[in-house]
């Protein structure tokens, strides 16, 4: 539906984190031990969340690149091994 959108010089998708916590929600039932990290990391994204929701957008660009960038480095690393 939404294919017209997106495409080289178009806007870019992004994904709902969320639902991506829905569907980790969902494999933590198949392989709990190997989920959990996962799912560690996702709630600690969330929680930075959080904690800026009510900052300056300054503040939250800032507060991203220091913790949120090296948290979503480790989880797509880890989305690569498993």
């Amino acid at each position: 539906v939404y294919d017209h959108l997106y495409g080289a010089g178009k806007a870019t998708e992004s994904g709902c984190w969320s639902h991506m916590r829905q569907y980790v929600l969902d494999a933590l039932l198949i392989d709990p031990d190997r989920v959990r990290e996962a799912m560690t990391c996702i709630q600690a994204l969330f929680a930075i969340e959080r904690g800026i929701a009510n900052a300056p957008p300054a503040v939250r660009t800032t507060v991203r690149a220091e913790k949120s960038a090296p948290a979503m480095e480790w989880l797509f690393a880890w989305c690569d091994l498993h």
